[in-house]
C-alpha cells in the first residue's frame, strides 16, 4: 500500500486519495451558467468551511468525516446567517422562518412602547430621585 503525504502531519493512501479526486471530478456540477450568484456562495460556504475544519490535524480519514458531519451540523442548525435575515438555513427549510421574525418584530415592538412609556415617566418625574427609581426598575 503506497502513502501519499498531504502535509507535514498526515497522510492518506493513494487509492483513497485517487477515488476522493474521482468523486470531486463526478460530483462537479458548473453553478454560474443559470445561477450567477450560487457559485460564489459556494465558494464562501467552502471557504469557511475550511477555515474551520484545518485548524486540527487529522490523522484518520474517519476524523475528518466527522469533523466535516460536525461543521455541517453546526452551520444548519446553530450558526445565524446575515443573508438569511440572521436566521439558521433549518429555520427556512423546516419552515420556522416566517414565525420566528414574527416573533422578533412583537418583541421589538413591546420593547419600544416600554421604552416610550419609561421616557414619558422620566420626563414626567418631579425630581432626581424619582427619575432614578424609574430608571432602575
Amino acid at each position: 500500500e503506497r502513502w501519499f503525504v498531504t502535509s507535514a502531519y498526515s497522510a492518506i493512501t493513494i487509492d483513497l486519495l485517487s477515488s476522493l479526486i474521482q468523486h470531486a471530478f463526478d460530483s462537479h456540477q458548473d453553478f454560474t451558467t443559470h445561477f450567477s450568484r450560487t457559485g460564489g456562495k459556494i465558494e464562501r460556504y467552502h471557504r469557511t468551511m475550511k477555515n474551520v475544519v484545518k485548524l486540527h490535524h487529522y490523522y484518520m480519514p474517519e476524523e475528518l468525516e466527522a469533523a466535516l458531519k460536525d461543521f455541517v451540523e453546526y452551520y444548519n442548525h446553530q450558526r445565524y446567517h446575515e443573508s438569511l435575515q440572521n436566521l439558521r438555513p433549518a429555520d427556512i427549510y423546516y419552515g420556522r422562518g416566517k414565525m420566528i421574525l414574527q416573533e422578533r418584530k412583537r418583541i421589538k415592538m413591546e420593547t419600544i412602547k416600554q421604552r416610550r412609556l419609561n421616557y414619558e415617566k422620566i420626563k414626567t418625574a418631579k425630581d432626581c430621585t424619582e427619575k432614578k427609581e424609574i430608571i432602575n426598575s
